[in-house]
């Protein structure tokens, strides 16, 4: 089959003509009907920042933070052990729009978890965010009961063993425990004095303990050390069975 050439130009013509005027017309709508681009950018609410606690007493610990971007009141909940998953999850501290407040509910004297925050943002339009801001108080007492267990360890050691170097490392120990005691970071005002004074004669105890260890031998009126006497009495059975077996020397002889 052979193809006309002015046939081929009246198919391709005939094919832009019909684009064209597919074209225009759509053209002419859009000109009409400009394109337009929307950007929408949602308001969101950030979480608090800075959450600071600070330790007043047993029964007592103050919180601060910086509100969060868009927020109109902030809440803070408090859960023993672990962080509070929700709004709905622990102990509720604080509700307002303020930027300070102080759990007081609190009791460092019930066991030794850890006392764990957590504080959201509320919008003017009562819209939260879901994020949060956490923080958490370690128990003061669970560093005391370490260095305490850890000292009393080293104190009974000394004295099953019988070594100085176990009492000095206890003595060393203790006054530690007293130094924790005597800063406030670990007791109340009512107990930590008494706690302070007893670690301290605990450690001098630790201190002049290795003395009892040593148990001394009287001459006359000197004291020897335990293994003086012992290698001088090892040298007296010497001398003795030295002198008792000379004779055999001078046979030989």
């Amino acid at each position: 089959m052979v193809y006309n050439s002015k046939v081929i130009c009246k198919v391709a013509i005939s094919l832009l003509l019909g684009l064209l005027c597919l074209i225009m017309p759509a053209q002419l709508v859009l000109a009409a009907n400009p394109e337009v681009t929307i950007t929408v950018s949602a308001w969101t609410i950030s979480s608090p920042t800075g959450l600071t606690l600070t330790y007043v007493s047993d029964y007592e610990v103050e919180l601060t933070w910086t509100k969060g971007d868009g927020a109109e009141n902030t809440m803070v909940r408090v859960k023993y052990g672990s962080y509070p998953t929700s709004r709905d999850d622990g102990n509720l501290v604080y509700y307002g729009d303020l930027e300070v407040a102080s759990d007081t509910a609190v009791n460092f004297d019930e066991g030794v978890a850890d006392v764990y925050y957590r504080a959201w943002s509320e919008s003017a339009g009562e819209v939260w965010e879901d994020v949060g801001t956490t923080n958490f108080m370690e128990n003061p007492y669970m560093l005391l009961i370490v260095i305490a267990g850890l000292a009393f360890g080293f104190t009974i050691a000394s004295y099953i063993f019988k070594k100085g170097f176990l009492s000095y490392s206890a003595a060393g120990v203790w006054i530690i425990t007293a130094i924790y005691c005597f800063s406030r970071h670990a007791v109340t005002w009512d107990t930590y004095f008494s706690l302070g004074f007893l670690f301290i004669f605990l450690m001098l105890v630790c201190c002049f303990a290795p003395l009892a260890f040593k148990e001394t031998t009287t001459k006359g009126d000197m004291t020897e050390d335990p293994d003086v006497a012992a290698m001088r009495e090892e040298m007296s059975e010497f001398n003795k069975y030295r002198n008792q077996y000379s004779f055999l020397s001078r046979r030989r002889r």
